[in-house]
């Protein structure tokens, strides 16, 4: 098992670098081109640029929906739209999932990283660039509802769930430019008020059918 370490010491010791770990699928990458071989790609063509360009061409080109975690409110707001939701369908709770380093990567560092991982650099991009190609994106009005729809979860988090859950009532916030009259339910309330745990549960049942 391997001991904790920081990203120096693993781009500065190929041994860990290019390890391999079994996991339920069999042996895949744990830090080399990690997300490349979880979709699929073959990881003996590593070091075959061309291999790696078109096997991202092929994954973008048949991407139906795309979410990127840099603008993960954004994409929320067009699955909305895609898909007829409510505002109420998309809020959210964050949960903290890692433990943030306050050690930063050396300059020599990050140029190791982006030239050993270039296929997860060349996947990121082409995943960026069709997000920012979808209709609507490129509208300062579509922003200033990103901030809007920002604030407002922010709000039922913060403010209106505990009021709904202290009270044991619905509370309804009025209609705006962006949206209805919303009701935000005690229902939505307690699954926006759920553990970790509870939301794995939940998750792994939908999952399992």
């Amino acid at each position: 098992m391997l001991s904790i370490q920081s990203p120096e010491e693993v781009l500065s010791d190929n041994a860990t670098l290019y390890q391999k770990t079994r996991g339920r699928v069999g042996e895949a990458a744990k830090f080399h081109l990690r997300q490349l071989e979880w979709l699929g790609f073959d990881y003996k063509l590593h070091d075959n640029i061309t291999a790696i360009r078109e096997y991202i061409a092929n994954i973008v080109e048949r991407m139906d929906i795309i979410i990127l975690n840099d603008h993960f409110d954004a994409s929320l707001l067009l699955l909305r739209k895609r898909f007829c939701w409510k505002y109420t369908d998309i809020f959210y709770k964050s949960f903290t999932v890692t433990n943030s380093s306050q050690e930063l990567m050396s300059q020599s560092a990050i140029t190791k990283l982006l030239s050993i991982n270039l296929g997860e650099q060349l996947l990121y991009e082409a995943i960026n660039k069709s997000w920012w190609d979808q209709s609507g994106v490129e509208k300062s009005t579509f922003w200033n509802e990103v901030s809007y729809f920002k604030r407002l979860n922010r709000q039922v988090n913060a403010d209106v769930c505990p009021q709904v859950l202290s009270s044991n009532a619905d509370y309804q916030i009025e209609a705006t430019e962006y949206h209805n009259d919303l009701l935000v339910s005690v229902e939505l309330c307690t699954a926006l008020n759920m553990k970790m745990s509870e939301v794995k549960k939940v998750l792994m049942n939908y999952a399992l059918g």
